[in-house]
């Protein structure tokens, strides 16, 4: 299934520089070099031509890019190609994600800042994982996750759903039942019910399409 993460990081020098610079940014390209390092082609647009020079000063000085090159460059859009360590929001999916020659990708950044990685994965417990390992490793709070058809589950809901089913909640007889549920997830009943048969539909819809 296709699965898009969409979450913020400040640490990250693409995120970074739209939020300082005002800038639109997109990739082109990305690929893994010989030496195990990120090699991006990335176009930097802007109506003012100052926040162009300060966004690519920026990258200049980043510390952890190896080498930058202005490709071409007018008063309104830059390309760039760069080369950096790898992300370690990339090295935290690729670990769950790889399928052959497939990588997970950053598709865009909105002009908030916000980061939409793309990464196809064969399992509801792998965009957990990836999820909880984003947020212990990287301090990373903001996350929603969207599935194949604009189908989005929030953290959250994820955590609400893997606490059910870990609990019994869907055993056969149930080992436990909602009203119980409700005052461990210190979550009203009503809306207990609802965030399960929501982000169930969401697992089902992906499962049996």
């Amino acid at each position: 299934m296709n699965v898009t993460y969409v979450l913020s990081y400040d640490k990250c020098f693409t995120s970074a520089i739209v939020r300082m610079f005002d800038v639109r940014l997109r990739i082109l390209k990305k690929e893994i070099t010989e030496d195990n390092h990120l090699k991006e082609i990335v176009e930097i647009f802007s109506v003012n031509p100052a926040a162009i020079e300060n966004a690519i000063e920026y990258l200049s000085e980043y510390d952890h890019i190896y080498n930058l090159e202005v490709i071409s460059r007018n008063d309104k859009l830059a390309l760039v190609n760069i080369v950096t360590d790898q992300c370690p929001i990339f090295n935290i999916m690729k670990n769950f994600g790889m399928h052959g020659n497939e990588y997970p990708m950053m598709e865009r950044v909105d002009r908030d800042g916000k980061m939409f990685w793309k990464i196809k994965l064969d399992s509801m417990h792998k965009v957990n994982h990836i999820s909880e390992a984003l947020r212990e490793k990287l301090s990373i709070d903001d996350i929603s996750v969207k599935i194949d058809k604009g189908r989005t589950i929030d953290t959250r809901s994820i955590y609400i759903l893997k606490e059910a089913y870990e609990l019994g909640f869907f055993n056969v007889p149930k080992s436990i039942g909602l009203n119980e549920l409700s005052e461990i997830l210190h979550i009203p009943p009503t809306t207990l019910n609802l965030i399960l048969r929501r982000a169930l539909k969401t697992v089902l819809d992906e499962s049996l399409k």
